[in-house]
C-alpha cells in the first residue's frame, strides 16, 4: 500500500476487492444451490424410469441410486469446505482491510 493516495482511494480499492470477494462467494453459494437441484431431479428422473420399469425396488438399482446420491453429497460437502475457505478468506480480508485503514491515517498523522 502507497501512503500518497488519499484515503477515499484506499477505500474505494478495499471496497472494491471486498466486493469481488462476495461475488465469488454468491457464485460459489448458487453454484452448489443448482448443483443439489440438478442432482436431486436428476435421482427422481432415474427413480421414475426404474418404476415404469418395475425395478425401483431391484438391489442392483437401489444400490446405484444410492452410490449417485452418496458421490453428489460428497461433491457437495467438498464444495461447502471450500465455500468456508471463501468465508475464511473474506473475514481474513476485512481484518487486512482494517490494518491497512489504521496504518495509513497513522503514516498520514506523522
Amino acid at each position: 500500500m502507497t501512503t500518497h493516495h488519499p484515503l477515499g482511494g484506499v477505500e474505494h480499492a478495499q471496497q472494491e476487492e471486498a466486493a469481488a470477494a462476495r461475488r465469488r462467494l454468491d457464485q460459489a453459494e448458487e453454484f452448489v444451490a443448482g448443483y443439489r437441484s440438478r442432482l436431486a431431479r436428476m435421482q427422481e428422473a432415474f427413480y421414475e424410469v426404474a418404476a415404469r420399469h418395475g425395478a425401483e425396488t431391484a438391489p442392483g438399482f437401489i444400490a446405484k441410486l444410492e452410490r449417485v446420491a452418496e458421490e453428489g453429497d460428497h461433491q457437495v460437502r467438498r464444495a461447502t469446505q471450500v465455500i468456508a475457505g471463501f468465508r475464511a478468506d473474506l473475514d481474513e480480508q476485512a481484518a487486512r482491510h482494517g490494518d491497512e485503514r489504521e496504518a495509513f491515517l497513522r503514516d498520514r498523522e506523522v
